[in-house]
């Protein structure tokens, strides 16, 4: 009896050519596609094949994500996290680094020692900053984390997103004369203690949610005068920043929740006439939009 149609058959993998045709990658093509992979998955790959089990030691992009050590319930090991990080960036090759992104998590709570959490994760963005990291991700979730300024010195670095963080006082400072080459920061969900956020070299900046400014009730400004491309979103307790030398900005997003109590007809007036250049703004007070082509 003739056996089923091949379209029915079942058909099994055959490792040994399934390893053979990984193997037959050239590093680069294999460099790039670990490269999206979060840094604990790398290793683990690299392990299982011979030929290329030390190519995780020159990945220019690492992911360094703690929902890799996430239990049944979703709890992170931050022991575990912080042991595995701290030996996959002792033990990397001395090569350059093209995109750095950490997601984090401190718990906090009882026992919880933050500045020990800090200085971590302090270390690793300063490793990546002095591997002329060009773009740094951070994204942290709980207990927020106290960036320490002077980790941010680099002639390299252009991107910067930064979730869920303090920005101590100095830390602008230090971002415009650390970073010349700086042209895009993202902060969301961040404290702030500065009075001013002054850059020559921004051209895209994105300032959302839960930011806060923590210091008295005078005006934060923004003075960007190469910015072109501009996203705010405020939130209760916040009041409008004063933006100031807004020379090149061409596009500017703006949310203002109509609910809130701290903004006053003085502040919208000095907010928008920073905004009195752009060619494009779409500007939304509560659920009613304005917007200008």
């Amino acid at each position: 009896m003739a056996g089923p149609p091949s379209s029915k058959r079942q058909r099994t993998a055959d490792p040994a050519l399934a390893t053979s045709r990984i193997e037959g990658l050239t590093t680069d093509l294999l460099l790039r596609v670990m490269s999206n992979l979060d840094a604990r998955l790398a290793v683990q790959i690299c392990v299982l094949f011979p030929c290329f089990r030390d190519l995780w030691r020159s990945l220019p992009c690492i992911n360094a994500t703690c929902e890799e050590f996430e239990d049944d319930e979703g709890i992170v090991n931050e022991v575990s996290f912080k042991a595995f990080i701290n030996r996959f960036l002792a033990r990397r090759e001395s090569v350059g680094i093209d995109r750095f992104r950490l997601c984090y998590s401190i718990v906090g709570g009882p026992g919880t020692d933050l500045e020990a959490c800090y200085v971590d994760a302090n270390d690793w963005i300063r490793h990546a900053l002095e591997h002329d990291a060009r773009i740094v991700e951070l994204e942290n979730h709980s207990e927020p984390l106290e960036l320490d300024p002077d980790v941010f010195t680099s002639k390299c670095l252009e991107t910067l997103h930064i979730g869920n963080a303090t920005l101590v006082e100095g830390f602008f400072e230090q971002l415009e004369h650390g970073c010349p080459g700086l042209k895009d920061l993202v902060l969301t969900n961040c404290m702030i203690t500065d009075h001013e956020i002054s850059s020559p070299t921004l051209e895209l900046l994105t300032v959302q949610e839960e930011l806060g400014f923590v210091h008295d009730d005078r005006l934060v400004s923004i003075s960007a005068p190469s910015l072109k491309f501009f996203t705010f979103a405020k939130n209760d307790g916040v009041r409008l920043p004063s933006l100031i030398n807004m020379a090149s900005l061409e596009k500017a997003w703006i949310l203002i929740p109509d609910d809130i109590e701290d903004v006053n007809a003085s502040d919208i007036k000095q907010f928008l006439k920073g905004l009195s250049g752009v060619t494009r703004l779409t500007f939304y007070y509560g659920h009613r939009k304005v917007s200008t082509q």
